[in-house]
């Protein structure tokens, strides 16, 4: 077993996503799912991140669905939420109204 540490594992992602072998057709993801990206990562690689995801979006016209419990990240990348909670949902719309009342409805603990 390989014991990777959090930006290994980012590393090693990337360089698979990268570097398919030419005999395999090119990854083209319809709806990547990110789940908690920036989990167990240094706060510069971070901001890489979340980079990535914006250009995506912005010059490829990739949608992302993004679960991350970082809320400055979150809304940071993100152009809209939906907060589930016993997999229902309690609150969702575009990310400039996940207001603080909100999360402390929802997700304090």
């Amino acid at each position: 077993m390989v014991n990777l540490r959090g930006n290994e594992i980012v590393l090693a992602r990337t360089r698979y996503l990268c570097n398919t072998p030419p005999d395999h057709p090119p990854i083209e993801p319809k709806l990547p799912i990110l789940d908690e990206p920036t989990e167990g990562i240094q706060p510069t690689v971070v901001h890489q991140i979340g980079d990535i995801i914006l250009k995506l979006n912005k010059e490829e016209g990739l949608t992302v669905l993004l679960v991350e419990q970082k809320l400055p990240f979150a809304r940071r990348v993100a152009s809209e939420f939906c907060m589930l909670d016993k997999g229902r949902r309690v609150a969702a719309g575009p990310i400039g109204e996940l207001t603080d009342e909100i999360v402390l409805a929802h997700l304090s603990v």
